[in-house]
């Protein structure tokens, strides 16, 4: 099974088999990754960006639930983490199937691009940021 945008042939071998097309690409962010992100986020008068760093296995995740939570309470915040955008991927499921190890890095382009538009988008409204 190929998912539809991105060129290439069968399997997930060749990473560059799995990147969208730019058309499709903008379709996923702007119909499912950006009305995610935004969702229960409220303007801010005087809005807020964390970021939160560190090594893989540090407990970034674990902070940024935490500090989202209080952003929550002063009315939401978008949190913005390629990661996040990985399962919007339509090639994700697959290469997870695959390989859980290679899927990321397989869809990663992607993700990253997400991750862009997603900070693009926030810049120009008035809502706290959680960046990861």
């Amino acid at each position: 099974m190929r998912a539809e945008g991105f060129p290439g042939g069968a399997g997930m071998a060749d990473t560059d088999s799995v990147v969208l097309t730019d058309r499709v690409s903008r379709r996923v962010l702007t119909r499912r990754i950006l009305p995610a992100a935004t969702h229960g986020a409220v303007r801010q008068e005087q809005p807020v960006v964390l970021f939160v760093a560190g090594p893989p296995g540090s407990g970034k995740t674990v902070v940024a639930d935490l500090l989202h939570a209080v952003l929550d309470r002063r009315g939401g915040a978008v949190r913005v983490c390629s990661d996040l955008y990985k399962v919007e991927h339509p090639a994700y499921a697959e290469a997870l199937a695959e390989d859980v190890r290679t899927a990321g890095v397989l869809v990663r382009a992607d993700a990253r691009a997400w991750q862009a538009g997603v900070e693009e988008h926030v810049r120009e409204c008035p809502f706290s940021k959680l960046l990861k």
